[in-house]
């Protein structure tokens, strides 16, 4: 298991799998968790963080009501 997760660890870290974002104030970001692994670096200052859970099919039946699909 150990060797399973190195390799894990050595492929999620090479150079090109991340995606780095500058936040500005008032940003949102909507990330589906069984499809991405996400982490932060080190951050200084405040920061306000919400978080939200809901299911696929939900989510999808609300951007159909609202256009967006």
């Amino acid at each position: 298991m150990i060797d399973a997760y190195a390799a894990f660890h050595r492929l999620a870290s090479e150079p090109g799998r991340a995606l780095e974002l500058e936040w500005e104030p008032g940003r949102m970001l909507l990330i589906d968790n069984w499809r991405l692994l996400h982490g932060r670096t080190a951050y200084s200052g405040q920061r306000r963080f919400v978080g939200m859970y809901t299911n696929h099919e939900d989510l999808e039946s609300a951007w159909r009501l609202a256009g967006l699909l």
